[in-house]
């Protein structure tokens, strides 16, 4: 900007030229009345950079050496962050785009470096000398390092990417198993509760030095059964070189076996009448740590075997279980009385007696019983017939075999039989 002042009492015309090195670059009139001054604007635009000495017509102009820095028409600068991250963390790079033309444009941007698939590219529309931000997300999925930079920039900034560390967490169903079950064993991601396969479980003895078979690259949930009774530990790891899978233990139990005994045997009964029930009562002990069935048999062992009673009982850990067993019992033949032999058994559910436990004899009695006499007449004459009915009961539960339903009855007058019959 040059001012020009006029002095005199006359209006003037003036030509001001700008140059340099005796090149003009820039002039234009001015006008200035009497007594008075203008100011004028000359310009130039440089193309390249440097210090330069400039005259307005022809006068060196003080303190007029100039320092041109050229522009590009458009600059890119960005900033990563965060710069360390885990596979699966977002990263974001912001991208400042500055336009220093005089008119708006579009400037392309170009990220590079970033995960395949990830967006890294923009067209950035900007006013005339403005600028403005961009920003590109990406979450890289692999373990390693990045090396991102800009299109038309030589700028390089480094992303470590670290391996995710996932906490795990294994369960085993049911924490007590039996001898034989299948136990479910599943290990999930603490953060989401997905399932994850191709996972190593390693099993030992939490309460010996016995060594159990590992189960490896297994996915979840994984079957598996155990028959040596005790406590045992499982624990789950994983390798991946993208994560960091911390490994994680639980325990379970595998309980001892049903262990059951005859304790005890009784029965009530020293004689019973053929046909009807006689009863036993038997003490069954648990002392394994699982539920367990007892088949029991109630037997007469005289003159071969007689199953009488068949039964099975159901006893929890650690208890006992009373139990009657009833049945008929009938004589061996057609003497009555008969003393029988019982004993009670622990029978394996093929038949085969495990143990037995003899209760005693008990006395078979015929289940007839003579319970009423009646004499028709008290006085009789002469050879006239003496009538007496006799009444014969079947005290017994059940209908008798033909051989012992029968009672003979025998009438005897002054010590000799005068009559004999067979009911």
């Amino acid at each position: 900007t040059v001012t020009v002042t006029n002095p005199t009492d006359a209006s003037i015309t003036e030509t001001i030229t700008l140059s340099q090195d005796d090149a003009t670059l820039d002039s234009g009139e001015v006008f200035v009345p009497a007594d008075s001054f203008r100011t004028i604007t000359l310009s130039e635009t440089f193309s390249t950079e440097g210090s330069r000495t400039l005259t307005i017509s022809g006068d060196q102009v003080d303190a007029q050496d100039v320092t041109v820095s050229v522009l590009p028409p458009a600059e890119r600068t960005f900033s990563v962050s965060p710069t360390t991250v885990e596979v699966g963390d977002q990263v974001e790079v912001e991208v400042r785009v500055q336009n220093n033309r005089r008119t708006s444009a579009t400037i392309p941007v170009e990220v590079t470096g970033l995960p395949e698939g990830a967006d890294n590219t923009a067209n950035v529309t900007l006013d005339a000398e403005s600028a403005d931000n961009i920003t590109f997300p990406f979450t890289p999925q692999t373990a390693g390092e990045l090396s991102i930079s800009l299109n038309e920039s030589s700028e390089t900034q480094t992303v470590t990417v670290e391996p995710e560390t996932v906490n795990l967490r294994v369960s085993a169903t049911p924490s007590e198993a039996e001898p034989g079950q299948n136990v479910t064993f599943e290990v999930r991601r603490s953060d989401t509760d997905a399932l994850v396969d191709n996972v190593d479980l390693g099993f030992e003895r939490a309460d010996s030095d016995d060594e159990v078979t590992n189960s490896s690259g297994v996915d979840t949930p994984f079957v598996r059964s155990f028959n040596d009774p005790g406590a045992y530990r499982v624990t789950a790891t994983k390798s991946n070189g993208d994560t960091d899978y911390v490994a994680v233990s639980t325990e379970f139990e595998v309980l001892q076996p049903a262990n059951l005994s005859l304790e005890s045997t009784s029965t009530p009964f020293n004689t019973v009448i053929t046909s009807t029930n006689v009863q036993a009562r038997a003490t069954i002990r648990n002392t394994g740590e699982i539920p367990g069935t007892q088949r029991l048999q109630l037997v007469a062992t005289d003159n071969g075997e007689e199953i009488i009673d068949d039964i099975n009982v159901s006893i929890g850990p650690e208890g006992s279980e009373s139990v009657i067993l009833t049945g008929p019992l009938g004589p061996t033949g057609t003497s009555l009385p008969e003393n029988r032999t019982l004993e009670v058994r622990r029978v394996a559910s093929d038949g085969s007696t495990q143990n037995q436990s003899e209760i005693g004899e008990v006395e078979v009695t015929s289940a007839l019983r003579q319970t009423g006499v009646t004499i028709e007449a008290q006085t009789f004459e002469e050879d006239s017939p003496i009538r007496i009915n006799v009444t014969v009961t079947n005290r017994g539960t059940d209908s008798l075999d033909s051989n012992l339903a029968s009672q003979n009855i025998a009438l005897t007058l002054s010590g000799q039989g005068v009559d004999n019959k067979t009911i």
